[in-house]
């Protein structure tokens, strides 16, 4: 008797250990359905919306500005601060919906987001310009133009923006957008938009891979060679209007390009498994796509016009 009450003290005990410690993991709480008529924040009293949660974690030190929100449908623009982190209850039921604004949310600098639905927003997610950022476990659903837009940074890991398991779907426009700097995409879903599933600018450095990118209305991942220094990796890219992969070379962007595409499973492409081409005209070497793009690995299957186009020359 003595044993099973000792039991039942450390399984209550440890239970509450657990919420304590759960509670004390965050420093400010949001919840729109909060009616209390006292809002400072706390887990009694919570925000209304995520803006003034974020406002409220700004005025804390830089390491302690995790917000949490409660499930519910928040009609905001937000701008995440620097070192804010968003922390949802649940990626299904904690949504940000960002109407018809240019954007849903902006990430600033060393911010995070996680367990979060952003809907709609002519732009999902913008992170701003130099910005280290990082978007896990969450769904970015009906945007206008662009799911996931990373502006101009620098390529070192000091501003890497980091993308996880989460998924970008059914959108008019593209997937990400990705202008400059150091990425990595790792194990998400990229799928049912109009447009490309990954649009890659120049100078773009980083990893891809482990992500399912299909049913998008242009090609699966299209990139500039040029000065990319990239790594793509045991995706699944099936099932695209266009190409699985298509490389593109821009004459402003001419440099070589060190592209490793290792891996993957390319499939029932409208076009090529990997294509090659230059829409803006301008001449490259003979060699230009075999010596900036490096092939290991790669399954083809059903792509409607075959697993390469011929200009490339592997």
């Amino acid at each position: 008797m003595k044993k099973i009450l000792l039991s039942l003290l450390v399984l209550v005990f440890g239970i509450q250990g657990t919420l304590s410690a759960s509670a004390a993991s965050y420093d400010v709480y949001v919840d729109k359905d909060n009616e209390t008529g006292i809002e400072n924040g706390s887990v009694d009293h919570p925000y209304n919306t995520i803006a003034e949660g974020i406002t409220a974690a700004l005025t804390n030190d830089k390491d302690y500005r995790k917000v949490y929100i409660a499930n519910g449908e928040y009609k905001e623009q937000i701008t995440v601060g620097k070192y804010v982190k968003l922390y949802g209850k649940d990626k299904n039921r904690t949504i940000i919906n960002g109407k018809n604004n240019k954007y849903a949310v902006k990430m600033k600098d060393h911010s995070a987001l996680k367990n979060i639905r952003v809907y709609k927003g002519k732009t999902g997610i913008l992170v701003d310009e130099n910005a280290k950022a990082s978007i896990k476990n969450s769904k970015i659903k009906k945007f206008k133009k662009i799911g996931i837009e990373i502006l101009k940074s620098s390529r070192n890991d000091s501003e890497k923006v980091t993308v996880k398991d989460s998924k970008i779907y059914k959108g008019d426009g593209k997937g990400f957008y990705i202008k400059k700097g150091k990425i990595e995409l790792v194990d998400n879903k990229v799928c049912d938009n109009d447009e490309e599933g990954i649009d890659i600018r120049s100078h773009v450095k980083g990893k891809i891979k482990n992500n399912e990118i299909y049913d998008n209305g242009e090609s699966g991942i299209e990139v500039i060679v040029g000065e990319a220094d990239l790594k793509i990796s045991k995706n699944k890219i099936k099932n695209n209007d266009a190409s699985a992969i298509c490389a593109q070379f821009y004459s402003e962007n001419s440099m070589l390009g060190d592209i490793k595409i290792e891996k993957n499973k390319l499939s029932k492409s409208g076009k090529y498994g990997i294509d090659c081409g230059n829409p803006s005209g301008g001449h490259y070497s003979l060699n230009y796509w075999n010596d900036s793009i490096f092939l290991s690995g790669n399954t083809y299957h059903d792509n409607k016009l075959g697993n390469h186009n011929a200009v490339c020359r592997f």
